[in-house]
């Protein structure tokens, strides 16, 4: 199970136990940080559930949306609770100072 806070900051578990932590959310454009942990990355809502159904199957998840200088990036977090026989989750973000970024990582639960 993956839990997306208000903050923007995240956790994964595996069962009951919490398997990771994330650290302070940043993003580099036109070779600049823009973090939370040093304030020059905003968060501009709250994380809003959503949920789907695509190729890989049924899933539910969060995302919010960030302000890194003038541009806008979105992230997300969706959790396959069957996908292949098991969970997985993909992180995705969408935005930024290119037409559209994405980066897609698959984490086993």
């Amino acid at each position: 199970m993956v839990h997306l806070e208000s903050d923007g900051s995240y956790l994964v578990y595996i069962g009951d136990e919490c398997w990771l932590a994330s650290g302070p959310t940043f993003f580099r454009a036109d070779g600049q940080l823009y973090s939370t942990d040093n304030g020059s990355l905003k968060q501009i809502d709250k994380p809003r559930s959503m949920s789907g159904k695509d190729t890989l199957g049924c899933w539910h998840g969060e995302s919010l949306s960030y302000l890194a200088g003038g541009a806008k990036v979105s992230v997300s977090v969706r959790v396959y609770d069957d996908a292949g026989g098991g969970k997985i989750a993909v992180f995705t973000q969408v935005g930024g100072y290119s037409p559209v970024q994405c980066v897609c990582a698959v984490t086993p639960l």
